[in-house]
């Protein structure tokens, strides 16, 4: 009987290491599940968040007034300038959010490879308006916070800033014409 009890405690031991696994691997993967949900939840938050200052966004483009009065933008800017740099930073929202999917958040990769081609945020960034405009987008909404975002959109405003120097800008626009009486087409300085 002593070989029947002593093989039944070593096979009840086995069955309870066995167990102890199992219900280990299953604790890890309720421990992953929960990790997996709680990103969720982080993701839905962070959208939650962007949809908000989309909305936010949008009031600041019909009212930039509210540049002044919560962003604490100086009077001494016009309401036009105040509107551009509202729609600038409207552009630069959209962006980050497009780039940070597209690179996986490395916003200096984007910045490098950006610099060999010519997207809208290139011709955007050419404008020399625009960095003064970025320079007062960056103080009144993003602060330090997203440094690589305000890093990246730094180097290439300096590259596309350095190439519309170097580049002649857009070709204007051709003089309207009007017709004369004759009917041979003048220039309107003619």
């Amino acid at each position: 009987m002593d070989v029947i009890a002593v093989v039944a405690s070593a096979l009840s031991a086995v069955v309870a290491l066995i167990a102890a696994r199992f219900a280990l691997q299953n604790a890890k993967g309720a421990l992953r599940s929960a990790e997996i949900a709680g990103k969720g939840l982080q993701r839905q938050n962070v959208a939650n968040l962007f949809q908000g200052f989309a909305v936010a966004n949008e009031a600041t483009l019909d009212h930039p007034e509210l540049l002044y009065e919560v962003h604490g933008l100086d009077r001494s800017v016009s309401l036009d300038e105040a509107r551009s740099i509202a729609y600038l930073s409207v552009l630069l929202d959209a962006f980050q959010g497009f780039y940070d999917d597209l690179y996986d958040g490395d916003f200096a990769r984007m910045a490098t490879e950006m610099q060999g081609t010519s997207t809208f945020l290139n011709k955007v960034l050419s404008v020399p308006a625009n960095r003064d405009r970025w320079r007062v987008a960056q103080e009144l909404y993003y602060g330090d916070f997203d440094r690589s975002f305000i890093d990246a959109v730094n180097d290439l405003l300096d590259f596309e800033q350095g190439r519309a120097v170097a580049e002649p800008a857009v070709a204007p626009a051709p003089t309207p014409r009007a017709k004369s009486d004759g009917g041979a087409d003048r220039t309107l300085s003619d």
